[in-house]
């Protein structure tokens, strides 16, 4: 056999050595633990990008990003985010997470527009993702940002009688944030309604609460034409003493138990007065005040667990609050009881009312 047979080895014989090369190759970045997939693919350890807001914007501006959280098992979080450059390479910028569904990055410089890619804390990558429009200064998104913050799918936004988010479409959900395409003012302020939505076991909607905003451009002393074109706003947890009824004023509400004039009043604050009117005139009225606690709230949930604080000891029981929020029954309700009974009892004993102890009904009034 001369040197030319010998250094032309058939095509068909390289091929096992193919197959184990690519093998290897596979093998190698498995146990890296690098993830090249799709935007599709849920089964990616990384999440991936459901919208932007906004979803254009020019270079140096932070912009929020709603995610879709993997099925994976062993998720992995996003570190950052690629973009095309200028130059035909690749750009990143660094992700922040503000909720578990809702990212921020700020545009890099030698971005330009197109599809981008998730970066995790591994390494490994998410590809293909929607794109972004990278424009300039003058170009950039005029409006307002909504980020839920609330245990409530934001059901509806509107700007006066104009629907911004209809009702009948679907809202922005815990913990995302939608962008609003609106020409704002530094000088005078835009009203925006919104409403809180949960959605029952049984199906359908159900409002939680009405809430009212102002959007304005923040003012820059010395600047005559505020170089900001868009605000944020955003929406944050409610709390007992709101859902109590206490946003704007007191809320009042009346404990109906067996006669007995008795009241309690929320504040703002979240400071609860409890009020026993005496049955005889010049006998002086009963006043207790307390704070609240908020127990247990989850995202979405049927009802509110709470209970009342004097200083750093809890009184009374853990009370639960269920939609939509005008009512609760308790056994003891600060330092009301429900084995109380009046000081006089016309034809019968004390100890029949208590034998017969039944919860107090607290319903709201105003």
């Amino acid at each position: 056999m001369n040197s030319e047979t010998q250094n032309n080895v058939h095509p068909v014989a390289l091929l096992p050595m193919l197959l184990l090369a690519i093998w290897f190759i596979c093998q190698s970045t498995a146990s890296a633990g690098i993830n090249v997939t799709g935007p599709g693919d849920r089964n990616s350890r990384l999440p991936s990008v459901l919208t932007y807001a906004p979803a254009l914007a020019p270079v140096g501006e932070t912009v929020l990003v709603n995610i879709l959280p993997p099925l994976n098992s062993n998720p992995v979080t996003a570190a950052s985010i690629e973009f095309r450059a200028a130059n035909g390479g690749v750009v990143t910028a660094p992700l922040t997470q503000e909720t578990p569904k809702l990212m921020s990055f700020r545009v890099p410089a030698g971005a330009i527009t197109g599809k981008t890619a998730l970066i995790g804390t591994d390494g490994s990558r998410r590809n293909d993702q929607d794109e972004f429009r990278v424009v300039t200064f003058g170009l950039r998104a005029r409006g307002f940002t909504v980020v839920n913050r609330a245990q409530y799918t934001m059901g509806s936004v509107k700007d006066g009688t104009a629907e911004l988010l209809p009702a009948n479409v679907a809202g922005i959900s815990p913990g995302s944030a939608r962008f609003f395409t609106m020409t704002l003012s530094n000088t005078r302020a835009r009203t925006i309604d919104l409403s809180l939505i949960r959605f029952p076991q049984s199906g359908g909607r159900q409002a939680v609460m009405n809430l009212r905003e102002e959007v304005i451009l923040p003012r820059q002393p010395g600047v005559i034409v505020s170089a900001q074109s868009r605000v944020v706003l955003s929406v944050e947890r409610l709390t007992v003493t709101e859902v109590l009824g206490a946003v704007n004023g007191n809320s009042e509400w009346k404990i109906i138990h067996r006669g007995l004039q008795r009241s309690m009043t929320v504040s703002p604050e979240g400071l609860v007065t409890l009020v026993h009117q005496p049955q005889f005139v010049g006998q002086q009225p009963i006043i207790s005040s307390f704070t609240l606690e908020e127990v247990s709230w989850p995202e979405n949930a049927e009802s509110v667990q709470f209970a009342m604080r004097n200083g750093t000891s809890r009184v009374g029981e853990i009370l639960l609050l269920s939609a939509p929020f005008d009512a609760f029954s308790a056994n003891r309700l600060g330092s009301f009881r429900n084995t109380d009974v009046p000081a006089f009892v016309p034809g019968g004993e004390p100890e029949d009312y208590v034998a017969d102890a039944v919860p107090m009904f607290v319903r709201r009034i105003r």
